[in-house]
């Protein structure tokens, strides 16, 4: 067997599929690097040498990650370095930034925070309810999630299971569910942040507690 040929097949003699390879490795980075914010923020603050650290590790592996919330975060990093200083009002925001971006909320909890970066910045003036589609993704303090869409539907809106070009809203729980791809974020969310960003579709993205606040309008 040709040495080309050995490298389409994995130890098994089974062909190598690249796209999930690809996928793979995309989830190990991410994960990776949630952890490396994890610890950037344990001590409650962010200085240059981590942010530079951090810069460096997202161009070394620029081209194993593919996800439009890693994106956000690295446009804010080379912004913040710029011009090779962070004063105390940059650390500030980038210091929000990761905390948001890794699910580390000041809420105290024996369950993992869901990232708040992906929220909408401002939030929308109101949620619209009648005739909308709804998808709805991790655990909810307001109520399990089945009931938190039956409250949702009796409100005239429609909900789905999944992220589409359709989709109105993506309502956020407040904790990260075991089914996502990250520790503080998933898959629907990071469509649905691509959807938002390309302005492929008027998809807001909010947290439950600001859907919550509609329940009674």
């Amino acid at each position: 067997m040709s040495g080309y040929k050995k490298r389409l097949l994995d130890d098994h003699g089974q062909p190598i599929d690249r796209r999930y390879n690809y996928k793979r490795l995309n989830d190990r980075n991410i994960d990776e690097l949630i952890g490396l914010c994890k610890g950037i923020v344990a001590d409650n603050r962010v200085n240059l040498d981590e942010t530079i650290f951090l810069q460096n590790w997202m161009e070394k592996h620029s081209t194993n990650i593919s996800d439009p919330i890693i994106n956000a975060l690295y446009c804010h990093i080379h912004s913040v370095l710029a011009d090779g200083i962070i004063d105390e009002k940059e650390e500030k925001e980038l210091f929000k930034i990761l905390t948001e971006f890794t699910g580390e909320s000041t809420v105290n909890s024996i369950e993992s925070i869901a990232a708040t970066l992906p929220l909408d910045r401002p939030e929308p003036k109101e949620i619209i309810f009648n005739k909308k589609i709804f998808c709805l993704t991790g655990k909810f303090s307001y109520a399990p999630r089945k009931i938190c869409e039956e409250e949702t539907k009796k409100r005239g809106a429609n909900t789905s299971k999944g992220v589409t070009l359709k989709t109105d809203y993506l309502v956020i729980g407040t904790f990260c569910s075991r089914d996502w791809s990250h520790t503080s974020y998933g898959r629907k969310i990071e469509k649905a942040v691509g959807y938002r960003d390309q302005r492929r579709t008027g998809i807001q993205i909010v947290h439950e507690d600001y859907w919550a606040n509609f329940l009674t309008v």
